[in-house]
């Protein structure tokens, strides 16, 4: 057998927020502060070139970024992807300046189709490919047919779609939605200007199962969209490495077992339906939260099951997973929840939970 030869890693982010500021970062307590070229995962070694991708800084600190990672000690950089307002094109001289910026990230995720400035956003497209510039489109599967029609209006300027163009993960690729991404992912690949880069599947999912179901799915009909030659690996390092399964997954692969704790979430799921003042991460759960476990706890009594039952199996879903950590206040708890986890969960409820 031939061993596996070196690797470009075209999606990689580093920060440092005693540099820049990174605002999101504070809401996800699972990222760490300090992400540096020296800490990214080399694939055992085999990774001999990085794209850097920016990482959502202050959007006045564009330029700065583009500034510190090329000044970073990181041999392997080979590019570096910058952000810049396509709608402005703000930037771009400074940024021209640094000979590593190949390519521009102007996330539009999450900003809602209706309000994308498509005429200048088009414009924004054909400056980039003026200036020799690829544009990576981070978008949700829901955007995708809005980003064909915008594509298709600068057909000069090379486009990367990151991270498959975020499918329905839970969903699976055999349901509305996933059979909507994939129309949507053979428009795009239609248009011979535009890349995909096999990345950030890990982030969008929490679900375990759920991602070893469907992730192959999704990753085999964007290759066979696009071709081998118009797509690209990326790891999305340190996102997938710590958000969603993406923890779990390295876990696996280092033969880890994981004991889970407060499946619960501090009381939200530990009462058949919803109580009143229920908490989540130890805070009053917001009205949306409360809806969506409404939602939860009513499949569960469509299959028989009591929604705190369900909440203490689903970690148990996991392979890693050996052990469930309750935390209790009475005696009689503690018996409640033997019996929940000896009974039996029909894989249906589960199914059902994942449909959109």
């Amino acid at each position: 057998m031939t061993a596996p030869g070196p690797l470009l890693d075209a999606h990689v982010h580093v920060w440092d927020t005693a540099v820049l500021d990174y605002p999101w970062l504070s809401a996800v307590p699972e990222l760490p502060r300090r992400a540096l070229p020296a800490d990214v995962d080399r694939a055992e070694g085999r990774t001999t070139r990085t794209i850097f991708v920016e990482a959502d800084r202050a959007p006045d600190q564009a330029v700065a970024e583009a500034e510190w990672v090329d000044a970073a000690p990181w041999p392997e950089l080979a590019g570096i992807v910058a952000f810049a307002d396509l709608t402005a094109s703000i930037g771009l001289d400074d940024l021209a300046a640094i000979d590593r910026v190949v390519g521009i990230r102007h996330s539009l995720q999450g900003v809602p189709v209706e309000r994308w400035n498509t005429a200048a956003l088009a414009d924004g497209l054909r400056e980039l490919a003026r200036r020799g510039l690829t544009f990576d489109a981070c978008v949700r599967h829901t955007q995708l047919p809005t980003l064909a029609a915008l594509l298709e209006q600068a057909p000069e300027t090379r486009i990367v779609l990151d991270h498959l163009g975020k499918p329905p993960v839970d969903a699976g690729l055999d349901t509305p939605a996933g059979r909507a991404w994939h129309d949507a992912v053979r428009r795009l690949a239609a248009l011979p200007h535009v890349h995909v880069k096999l990345s950030g599947l890990a982030a969008e999912t929490r679900d375990a199962t759920a991602y070893a179901r469907h992730a192959d799915a999704f990753i085999a009909a964007a290759v066979d969209a696009f071709g081998p030659a118009r797509a690209m690996i990326g790891s999305d390092w340190p996102v997938s490495a710590r958000l969603g399964v993406g923890t779990t997954m390295e876990c696996a692969r280092r033969g880890t077992r994981i004991v889970a704790a407060s499946p619960f979430n501090s009381g939200l799921l530990a009462t058949r339906r919803p109580a009143p003042g229920a908490l989540y991460d130890y805070r009053p759960a917001p009205p949306e939260l409360i809806a969506k476990v409404e939602r939860m706890a009513a499949v569960c009594e469509k299959h028989g099951v009591e929604l705190p039952t369900a909440a203490l199996h689903f970690p148990l879903r996991l392979p890693q997973v050996v052990s469930v950590v309750v935390g209790t206040a009475r005696a009689s708890a503690v018996t409640e929840n033997l019996a929940r986890i000896a009974a039996d969960v029909p894989e249906e409820l589960w199914a059902e939970l994942q449909t959109p």
